[in-house]
């Protein structure tokens, strides 16, 4: 698995980069108060969306946050019921999850973590990798990108799927 923090990620954005450029959590907390608030009296639902638009993206959309928009938005990794985006008032249910949580439970069954070398989720990977038991391994793939896993990177982690689902 190739992972990704996501409570982390709203907390923090990725890789020092804000998911909501140019809000902060709190401002963005507060907008999801508001927005509960419009709703429940009566207002339209307010969404926040989880990758750039394309009419979004511009000079200053980091190359990730793009790949991410060309993956996720086009048939090749979109999927129908899959809108990218959330109600504005769940955002602080998300920044207070956290996907490592539980992960020392998964021992004594082996944790196999597979990661591209410029997956901007390589650190959480690597902090999975620390907080796991044993047995456990980080395989990396030379030169992919998280978005290159999900197809691209995938002949190069047949093999060791295979062993991993074999042992």
């Amino acid at each position: 698995m190739d992972t990704r923090n996501s409570g982390k990620v709203a907390r923090e954005g990725q890789a020092g980069n804000s998911t909501q450029p140019g809000q902060s959590l709190d401002g963005i907390i507060a907008q999801g108060a508001q927005a509960c608030i419009q709703y429940a009296r009566g207002g339209k639902a307010q969404y926040l969306f989880i990758v750039p638009k394309k009419e979004d993206i511009n000079k200053d959309t980091t190359y990730l946050m793009r790949e991410r928009s060309e993956y996720y938005l086009i048939p090749r990794g979109g999927y129908p019921t899959s809108i990218n985006r959330t109600a504005a008032w769940s955002y602080d249910l998300m920044a207070q999850y956290n996907s490592f949580s539980f992960l020392e439970w998964i021992a004594p069954r082996a944790t196999l973590l597979i990661a591209g070398t410029k997956a901007d989720t390589l650190c959480y990977s690597e902090q999975a990798y620390t907080l796991a038991k044993e047995p456990k391994e980080l395989f990396l793939v030379e030169g992919a990108t998280h978005i290159d896993l999900y197809d691209r990177g995938v002949p190069q982690c047949v093999p060791k799927l295979k062993k991993f689902f074999r042992s």
